[in-house]
C-alpha cells in the first residue's frame, strides 16, 4: 500500500475519533452541568415567638351617643348660628325660627287645654273626697270608690301632660303683647346635649314642621354627637360569633394610618342575627368600644377590627403551609378525623458509604423525598400565617416547607412503585 493511501486512511480514522470524542464531551458536559439534577426540596426550621389567633372583620366608626334636634314649632328658619364641626353646650341656641301664624293659635289651644284639664282635675278631686267620706258610713260601694279613684288618676295624668307640652312650647318661643293680643314672634332652637354638630340638615329660609306635632315627627334640623365615646359597628358571621365574647380585646387599624393600631374591646353583641343584603350569610351586629382616645379617629371612617381570640407568647411555631391537615373518615358518616402531619429531615450518617471518584458524578442521584419522613404532631393556636406546634422539635430541626406537596409527591411515588410491581408480576412478563 502506498504511503499516500495509508495517510488518507489514517485521516479518516482520526476524523471518526474526533467525532466520538466530541459526542463524549457533550455527554460529560451535560452530566456535569446538571443533566441528572434533582429538584431540591424547600425547607424551613421552627421558630420561637408569639402566635395570635384572631378574627378580622371590617366596620365603621360611629359616635356612641347622638341626638337629632327638631323645632318645637312650625315655621321658617330665620337664622342659623352654628355649622358642622362646632362644639356646643347644652342649652345653647342653634337657630331661630320665624313661626307660622297658626302657631299662635296652637299656643292658645295648649293653654286652654291646661285650663280645662285643671278644672276637670279639681272636680275629680272633690268627687273622690266625697266618695271617701260616704265610704266611711257604707253609703257607697267599694266599686264606686275605686271608679272615682281611677277617674282622678286619669285626669291627673291628662293635666300633667298638657302642662308639660305648654311648658316645652313656651320655653322655646318669644312672644309680644298680652291676653288676646299676644303673638309669637320667634322661636329659638336650643341644643339638648353638649357635643359636636355632626350634621346640619337645613338652610336659612327652609320651612320646618313641629317636632311635637301629633301628626308627624317633625323635620330634623341638626345632629349632635358626643365625641367622648366612639364605637365601631361590625357584622360578625354566625360561623364565628360563637368564638366572640363581650369584653375580649380587639386591635383596630385604619387605611389612613396603616402603621398604627388602636386598642378597643367588645362592648355589645346583638342577641339576634340578621341576613346581610347581597350575601346569603346571617351576621350579628357587634359594637366595639375604642379605648384609645385619639383625635385622628373620626366618625364615618372604615377600619379593620382584629378580634383577639387567643394569644400565646414564646412558643414554637411553623409557617402554616409546613403542617399538612389530613382529613380521614367521612363527614356524612360522622367518622371524620383530622391529623396534622409534618415531614422532617433524617439525620445523615457521615460514615455511610459514599461513592468517590470521577465517575460517581454520573451515577443516579438519590431522590430527595427519601431524606424526609412523615411525623404526626399536635398543634395549638393558629392564624393566617403561623401555627403553634407541640412536638419534640427545636430551632435546628429541618422540615419541609410545603407539607401538602410533600404528602402528594410521596403518595404519587408510592402508587408508581405499586404500578410497576403489578406490571412485573403480570402473566407473560
Amino acid at each position: 500500500m502506498s504511503a499516500r493511501k495509508k495517510k488518507k486512511r489514517f485521516g479518516k480514522k482520526l476524523a471518526v475519533a474526533a467525532v466520538i470524542i466530541a459526542v463524549l464531551a457533550v455527554l460529560v458536559g451535560s452530566k456535569l452541568s446538571g443533566g441528572n439534577k434533582v429538584q431540591p426540596v424547600k425547607t424551613v426550621k421552627p421558630r420561637i415567638g408569639a402566635v395570635v389567633e384572631r378574627l378580622t372583620e371590617t366596620g365603621n366608626i360611629e359616635l356612641l351617643r347622638s341626638v337629632e334636634v327638631k323645632s318645637k314649632i312650625a315655621g321658617t328658619i330665620q337664622s342659623i348660628l352654628v355649622k358642622e364641626g362646632d362644639e356646643v353646650r347644652q342649652g345653647q341656641v342653634l337657630c331661630v325660627v320665624d313661626p307660622d301664624p297658626t302657631q299662635t293659635l296652637l299656643l292658645f289651644q295648649k293653654r286652654s287645654a291646661v285650663d280645662r284639664a285643671k278644672i276637670e282635675l279639681d272636680q275629680a278631686r272633690k268627687e273622690l273626697d266625697r266618695k271617701r267620706e260616704l265610704a266611711k258610713t257604707a253609703l257607697v260601694s267599694t266599686k264606686e270608690l275605686e271608679d272615682a279613684l281611677n277617674s282622678h288618676r286619669i285626669i291627673q295624668n291628662t293635666y300633667s301632660l298638657s302642662l308639660l307640652e305648654l311648658e316645652i312650647m313656651e320655653r322655646e318661643i318669644e312672644t309680644t303683647g298680652t291676653g288676646t293680643e299676644e303673638r309669637i314672634v320667634s322661636s329659638k332652637v336650643r341644643a339638648p346635649i353638649s357635643g359636636v354638630i355632626t350634621q346640619r340638615y337645613v338652610e336659612e329660609g327652609v320651612l320646618v314642621t313641629s317636632g311635637i306635632s301629633s301628626f308627624n315627627a317633625g323635620k330634623d334640623l341638626f345632629q349632635i354627637g358626643d365625641p367622648s365615646a366612639q364605637i365601631i359597628r361590625a357584622n360578625i358571621s354566625e360561623v364565628d360569633i360563637g368564638k366572640v365574647k363581650v369584653g375580649i380585646p380587639v386591635r383596630i387599624t385604619l387605611d389612613a394610618y396603616p402603621d398604627t393600631s388602636f386598642a378597643g374591646w367588645i362592648r355589645h353583641i346583638s342577641p339576634v342575627g340578621k341576613l346581610q343584603e347581597g350575601r346569603n350569610v346571617v351576621a350579628f351586629n357587634t359594637e366595639v368600644e375604642i379605648s384609645d382616645k385619639d383625635p385622628r379617629l373620626k366618625p364615618g371612617m372604615s377600619c379593620d377590627v382584629d378580634v383577639i381570640l387567643a394569644e400565646e407568647d414564646s412558643v414554637l411555631y411553623l409557617p402554616l403551609e409546613a403542617v399538612y391537615r389530613k382529613q380521614d373518615g367521612s363527614q356524612e358518616e360522622r367518622t371524620a378525623t383530622t391529623r396534622h402531619l409534618v415531614y422532617t429531615q433524617a439525620i445523615k450518617d457521615s460514615t455511610a458509604n459514599v461513592k468517590k471518584g470521577f465517575f460517581s458524578r454520573f451515577s443516579k442521584k438519590a431522590d430527595p423525598l427519601d431524606d424526609f419522613f412523615e411525623k404526626e404532631i399536635e398543634v395549638g393556636l393558629r392564624n393566617d400565617s403561623r401555627i403553634e406546634v407541640m412536638a419534640d422539635f427545636d430551632t435546628t430541626t429541618v422540615l419541609v416547607l410545603d407539607a401538602e406537596k410533600m404528602f402528594k409527591d410521596k403518595e404519587a411515588k408510592k402508587n408508581g412503585k405499586k404500578g410497576k410491581n403489578a406490571e412485573a408480576a403480570a402473566p407473560g412478563k
